[in-house]
């Protein structure tokens, strides 16, 4: 039976907070992942609405007030392990996806399980997907972590030396340890206000995103021995796609972005993290914008869609 619970979390005494106080199950098999999927936005977009999640599956749903409460426990929790600021960065940000984006890795280190972006609608069995993807098998050899290709911001990559994830979808063992690599890479980067001027025009995705949890993972010439991505986000579409289903071979969709959903999930351009981005608002105490933050551009961070700034 499938069912939603929403935003496990508690408030108040975080210096007592263990993992049973925000997770919402206890795996003590290692060699398996959790069925708890993750979620987060300012509504709940009922992932959990499709016969294609097998039964066993359970659904915690985030509102952003849940959000900022769980990424509060859960800093007390890092803290333990020798992981800090995680609650300074997530305050920190102005972009509630590059909250979401800490609090995800947070939130499958503590607990496993599944996240996914609420924009998200399921196109195939998640235990189909699984189970090609090896995942059984592999968790006999050591800790997993399945995710996607981001095709788009690894070609975009100025060095050309990340394999760029696509983290709108993880699957992940608690304590992953690539996890805590990524974490501690993400936090570092928000508490010192970085902004990656140099790293071409995806610049924005190297704080908290895609290009960040590359590379603070693929700093190890055997991550991919942990982490697995069979399935590639990118020039074909707005949806993720496997590597070895479908007709014509290797183009079976695993999961497709429901785009209505995400123009209203984003709630107007004006908290779009790109544009954020672009008009250098990103940090709390960068200046904030007095009106239409999305027509505002920095001339270190060109709007394509405004008149380049003069130099």
């Amino acid at each position: 039976m499938i069912f939603v619970v929403v935003g496990l979390f508690l408030v108040g005494a975080t210096a007592m907070i263990e993992e049973r106080d925000v997770c919402p199950t206890r795996m003590r098999d290692a060699h398996l992942f959790p069925r708890d999927v993750f979620y987060t936005g300012l509504f709940d977009s009922f992932l959990w609405n499709s016969t294609l999640w097998p039964v066993g599956y359970r659904f915690h749903f985030f509102d952003n007030e849940q959000l900022e409460a769980s990424a509060r426990n859960l800093s007390a929790i890092l803290e333990r392990n020798n992981v800090t600021g995680l609650y300074e960065a997530f305050t920190a940000l102005r972009p509630w996806a590059f909250k979401s984006d800490l609090w995800r890795y947070a939130i499958l280190w503590a607990c496993g399980g599944f996240y996914v972006d609420s924009k998200m609608k399921l196109r195939q069995n998640m235990d189909g997907f699984l189970e090609r993807s090896g995942w059984e098998k592999s968790t006999q050899e050591g800790p997993l972590l399945i995710s996607c290709r981001d095709l788009t911001a690894t070609a975009k990559d100025r060095f050309h030396n990340i394999t760029a994830i696509w983290q709108g979808f993880i699957v992940s063992e608690p304590r992953h340890p690539d996890l805590i690599k990524v974490l501690r890479s993400a936090i570092d980067n928000v508490l010192q206000r970085r902004y990656f001027e140099d790293e071409g025009v995806l610049r924005m995705l190297y704080i908290t995103g895609p290009n960040a949890m590359a590379r603070a993972i693929q700093t190890d010439p055997d991550w991919h021995k942990r982490v697995k991505l069979p399935c590639r986000w990118g020039n074909h579409g707005n949806e993720l796609r496997t590597v070895f289903g479908g007709r014509p071979p290797g183009t079976g969709t695993l999961l497709w972005m429901d785009q209505k959903l995400h123009n209203t999930l984003r709630n107007g351009a004006i908290h779009s993290y790109s544009n954020l981005y672009k008009a250098h608002r990103v940090y709390v105490d960068d200046p904030p914008c007095a009106q239409n933050c999305h027509l505002i551009t920095d001339p270190r961070h060109h709007h394509p869609r405004l008149p380049e700034a003069p130099r």
